[in-house]
Protein backbone atom coordinates (compact mmCIF):
# COMPACT_ATOMS: atom_id res chain seq x y z
CA UNK A 1 0.00 0.00 0.00
CA UNK A 2 2.81 2.37 0.88
CA UNK A 3 4.53 1.56 -2.41
CA UNK A 4 1.37 2.46 -4.35
CA UNK A 5 1.02 5.79 -2.50
CA UNK A 6 4.68 6.63 -3.17
CA UNK A 7 4.29 5.92 -6.90
CA UNK A 8 1.15 8.07 -7.02
CA UNK A 9 2.92 10.99 -5.31
CA UNK A 10 5.84 10.77 -7.75
CA UNK A 11 3.49 10.76 -10.75
CA UNK A 12 1.56 13.74 -9.35
CA UNK A 13 4.80 15.71 -8.78
CA UNK A 14 5.94 15.02 -12.36
CA UNK A 15 2.61 16.18 -13.78
CA UNK A 16 2.71 19.41 -11.77
CA UNK A 17 6.31 20.11 -12.88
CA UNK A 18 5.43 19.54 -16.56
CA UNK A 19 2.43 21.83 -16.30
CA UNK A 20 4.54 24.61 -14.72
CA UNK A 21 7.21 24.35 -17.44
CA UNK A 22 4.59 24.38 -20.21
CA UNK A 23 2.84 27.46 -18.86
CA UNK A 24 6.19 29.25 -18.56
CA UNK A 25 7.03 28.49 -22.19
CA UNK A 26 3.62 29.63 -23.39
CA UNK A 27 4.09 32.93 -21.58
CA UNK A 28 7.02 33.69 -23.88
CA UNK A 29 9.88 33.11 -21.43
CA UNK A 30 12.10 30.35 -20.21
CA UNK A 31 12.02 29.33 -16.58
CA UNK A 32 14.29 31.68 -14.66
CA UNK A 33 13.89 34.70 -17.01
CA UNK A 34 12.26 37.93 -15.87
CA UNK A 35 8.57 38.21 -16.82
CA UNK A 36 7.93 40.41 -19.87
CA UNK A 37 5.64 43.40 -19.78
CA UNK A 38 2.45 42.94 -21.75
CA UNK A 39 1.79 45.44 -24.56
CA UNK A 40 -1.86 46.49 -24.62
CA UNK A 41 -3.63 46.19 -27.94
CA UNK A 42 -5.28 49.21 -29.54
CA UNK A 43 -8.99 49.15 -30.01
CA UNK A 44 -10.41 49.08 -33.49
CA UNK A 45 -11.27 52.49 -34.90
CA UNK A 46 -14.84 52.66 -36.09
CA UNK A 47 -15.67 54.37 -39.38
CA UNK A 48 -15.54 53.83 -43.12
CA UNK A 49 -12.07 53.35 -44.65
CA UNK A 50 -10.58 56.16 -46.76
CA UNK A 51 -8.90 55.40 -50.09
CA UNK A 52 -6.52 57.61 -52.07
CA UNK A 53 -5.75 57.81 -55.78
CA UNK A 54 -2.27 57.94 -57.34
CA UNK A 55 -1.99 61.70 -56.66
CA UNK A 56 -2.90 61.41 -53.01
CA UNK A 57 -6.44 62.77 -53.43
CA UNK A 58 -9.25 61.18 -51.44
CA UNK A 59 -11.41 59.11 -53.79
CA UNK A 60 -14.93 60.51 -53.80
CA UNK A 61 -13.89 64.11 -53.09
CA UNK A 62 -12.94 66.95 -55.43
CA UNK A 63 -9.27 66.52 -56.49
CA UNK A 64 -6.78 69.36 -56.32
CA UNK A 65 -6.35 69.47 -60.10
CA UNK A 66 -2.81 70.93 -60.04
CA UNK A 67 -1.11 67.72 -61.18
CA UNK A 68 1.10 67.41 -58.11
CA UNK A 69 1.16 64.48 -55.75
CA UNK A 70 -0.44 65.30 -52.39
CA UNK A 71 0.13 62.94 -49.50
CA UNK A 72 -2.61 62.61 -46.92
CA UNK A 73 -2.52 65.41 -44.34
CA UNK A 74 -1.28 63.16 -41.51
CA UNK A 75 1.10 61.02 -43.57
CA UNK A 76 4.31 60.25 -41.71
CA UNK A 77 6.42 61.38 -44.68
CA UNK A 78 4.88 64.85 -44.91
CA UNK A 79 7.53 67.57 -44.79
CA UNK A 80 7.25 71.33 -44.99
CA UNK A 81 10.00 71.61 -47.60
CA UNK A 82 7.94 69.46 -50.00
CA UNK A 83 4.69 71.36 -49.28
CA UNK A 84 5.78 75.00 -49.63
CA UNK A 85 8.25 77.21 -51.45
CA UNK A 86 11.62 77.98 -49.91
CA UNK A 87 12.58 81.27 -51.62
CA UNK A 88 10.55 84.49 -51.67
CA UNK A 89 11.56 87.62 -53.56
CA UNK A 90 9.43 90.75 -53.33
CA UNK A 91 9.47 94.39 -54.30
CA UNK A 92 8.84 96.36 -51.12
CA UNK A 93 7.52 99.86 -50.43
CA UNK A 94 7.91 101.79 -47.18
CA UNK A 95 5.59 104.61 -46.14
CA UNK A 96 6.54 106.75 -43.14
CA UNK A 97 5.52 110.10 -41.73
CA UNK A 98 8.52 111.91 -43.20
CA UNK A 99 9.89 109.41 -45.69
CA UNK A 100 8.98 107.05 -48.54
CA UNK A 101 11.29 104.23 -49.60
CA UNK A 102 11.49 101.55 -52.26
CA UNK A 103 13.54 98.34 -52.38
CA UNK A 104 13.69 94.57 -52.35
CA UNK A 105 13.08 91.85 -49.77
CA UNK A 106 14.49 88.31 -49.92
CA UNK A 107 13.36 85.46 -47.66
CA UNK A 108 14.76 81.95 -47.31
CA UNK A 109 12.33 79.66 -45.49
CA UNK A 110 13.08 75.97 -46.20
CA UNK A 111 11.03 74.39 -43.38
CA UNK A 112 9.50 76.14 -40.37
CA UNK A 113 12.27 78.62 -39.58
CA UNK A 114 14.31 80.76 -41.93
CA UNK A 115 15.83 84.19 -42.50
CA UNK A 116 14.81 87.34 -44.32
CA UNK A 117 16.46 90.60 -45.25
CA UNK A 118 15.56 93.78 -47.10
CA UNK A 119 17.29 96.84 -48.53
CA UNK A 120 15.32 100.01 -49.30
CA UNK A 121 16.29 103.47 -50.46
CA UNK A 122 14.19 106.36 -49.28
CA UNK A 123 13.99 110.06 -49.93
CA UNK A 124 15.73 110.85 -46.66
CA UNK A 125 17.21 107.55 -45.41
CA UNK A 126 18.39 104.07 -46.32
CA UNK A 127 16.82 101.05 -44.60
CA UNK A 128 18.47 97.65 -44.12
CA UNK A 129 16.56 94.93 -42.27
CA UNK A 130 17.59 91.44 -41.16
CA UNK A 131 15.90 88.86 -38.95
CA UNK A 132 14.17 85.46 -38.60
CA UNK A 133 11.09 84.22 -40.46
CA UNK A 134 8.56 81.69 -39.13
CA UNK A 135 6.12 79.57 -41.14
CA UNK A 136 2.73 79.37 -39.44
CA UNK A 137 1.14 76.89 -41.86
CA UNK A 138 1.33 73.14 -41.41
CA UNK A 139 1.40 70.28 -43.92
CA UNK A 140 -1.83 70.08 -45.87
CA UNK A 141 -2.69 73.80 -45.73
CA UNK A 142 -3.26 75.35 -49.15
CA UNK A 143 -1.95 78.84 -48.33
CA UNK A 144 1.44 79.63 -46.82
CA UNK A 145 1.17 82.00 -43.83
CA UNK A 146 4.39 83.46 -42.47
CA UNK A 147 5.57 85.80 -39.73
CA UNK A 148 8.83 87.74 -39.93
CA UNK A 149 10.56 90.40 -37.88
CA UNK A 150 13.98 91.92 -37.37
CA UNK A 151 16.16 94.90 -36.66
CA UNK A 152 16.32 97.92 -38.93
CA UNK A 153 19.68 99.55 -39.63
CA UNK A 154 19.27 103.20 -40.57
CA UNK A 155 20.26 106.59 -39.20
CA UNK A 156 18.41 105.81 -35.97
CA UNK A 157 17.97 102.02 -35.75
CA UNK A 158 14.65 100.37 -35.00
CA UNK A 159 12.67 97.21 -35.57
CA UNK A 160 9.86 95.84 -37.75
CA UNK A 161 7.43 92.91 -37.91
CA UNK A 162 5.16 91.67 -40.68
CA UNK A 163 3.05 88.91 -42.20
CA UNK A 164 3.30 87.20 -45.58
CA UNK A 165 0.73 85.21 -47.53
CA UNK A 166 2.04 83.02 -50.36
CA UNK A 167 0.55 80.57 -52.81
CA UNK A 168 1.16 76.82 -53.31
CA UNK A 169 4.57 75.41 -54.04
CA UNK A 170 6.01 75.75 -57.52
CA UNK A 171 8.16 73.08 -59.15
CA UNK A 172 11.34 75.10 -58.57
CA UNK A 173 10.57 76.01 -54.95
CA UNK A 174 10.59 79.74 -55.83
CA UNK A 175 7.46 81.67 -54.93
CA UNK A 176 5.96 83.70 -57.77
CA UNK A 177 2.85 84.79 -55.88
CA UNK A 178 3.17 86.38 -52.44
CA UNK A 179 2.02 89.46 -50.58
CA UNK A 180 3.48 90.90 -47.37
CA UNK A 181 2.34 93.66 -45.03
CA UNK A 182 4.30 94.94 -42.06
CA UNK A 183 5.11 97.84 -39.84
CA UNK A 184 8.01 99.14 -37.79
CA UNK A 185 9.66 101.95 -35.94
CA UNK A 186 12.89 103.67 -36.93
CA UNK A 187 14.28 107.20 -37.15
CA UNK A 188 11.92 108.10 -34.30
CA UNK A 189 8.84 107.48 -36.42
CA UNK A 190 6.53 104.62 -37.29
CA UNK A 191 6.13 103.31 -40.79
CA UNK A 192 4.35 100.57 -42.73
CA UNK A 193 5.60 98.31 -45.51
CA UNK A 194 3.91 96.40 -48.30
CA UNK A 195 5.59 93.92 -50.63
CA UNK A 196 4.60 92.14 -53.85
CA UNK A 197 6.12 89.17 -55.63
CA UNK A 198 7.21 89.31 -59.24
CA UNK A 199 4.06 87.68 -60.63
CA UNK A 200 1.63 90.23 -59.15
CA UNK A 201 3.89 93.29 -59.29
CA UNK A 202 2.53 94.61 -62.64
CA UNK A 203 -1.07 94.45 -61.40
CA UNK A 204 -0.25 96.29 -58.16
CA UNK A 205 1.69 99.01 -60.01
CA UNK A 206 -1.30 99.47 -62.30
CA UNK A 207 -3.58 99.92 -59.28
CA UNK A 208 -1.21 102.46 -57.75
CA UNK A 209 -1.06 104.32 -61.06
CA UNK A 210 -4.86 104.59 -61.13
Amino acid sequence: MKRILLIALLMLSGALYAQTTDSSSVGGRVLGDEPRERIPRERNVLGAPVYYDTLGNIIGQTPSGDGFYHRPRHHFRNRLDSEYNSFFFETEFLFGHNDVAFGLQLTWLPTQWGLYGSALRGINHYYFTFGPALRLSDCGDYLDWQLYGGLVATRRPGFEVGFRLAGPRSRSGFSWTSLSVGGGYANRQGYMTIGFSLAIMPEMLFLFWL
